[in-house]
């Protein structure tokens, strides 16, 4: 008897960490638009996100989004030329942690002055 609510339990929170995994945010649209001498990249997801840059070397911007998935979008690699901006790429790796990190590889041309803004929706 105690076996099988032991037996239970370890099922549901089987059930429960694989439902808390699926209700992960999913990157969903990656948009780059010129507009004059600037460009704006547009990053969506099924809910809401936080997220790091960091600009190790001139030309390259990494957006890192913890506890976000690349989904569908894992190893998309695009070129755009636009002011600014050669292309964008889109990896996901786990950190130290374990905890799913979808990240964009911004490409950069010249030495552009980068600004985040974030807005709802």
């Amino acid at each position: 008897m105690r076996l099988m609510q032991l037996l239970r339990v370890l099922i549901l929170l089987l059930v429960l960490s694989t439902m808390a995994a699926a209700a992960a945010p999913q990157l969903t649209h990656v948009s780059v638009v010129a507009q004059g001498n600037a460009t704006t990249l547009t990053l969506r997801a099924t809910g809401a996100f936080t997220h790091n840059e960091y600009r190790p070397v001139d030309n390259l911007l990494l957006i890192d989004m913890p506890g976000v998935s690349a989904g569908k979008l894992q190893d998309r690699d695009r070129s755009v030329q636009t002011p600014g901006v050669k292309a964008y790429r889109i990896v996901s790796y786990s950190s130290a942690n374990g905890v799913e990190v979808a990240r964009v590889e911004l490409h950069l041309l010249g030495h552009p002055d980068i600004k985040v803004n974030e807005t709802k929706d």
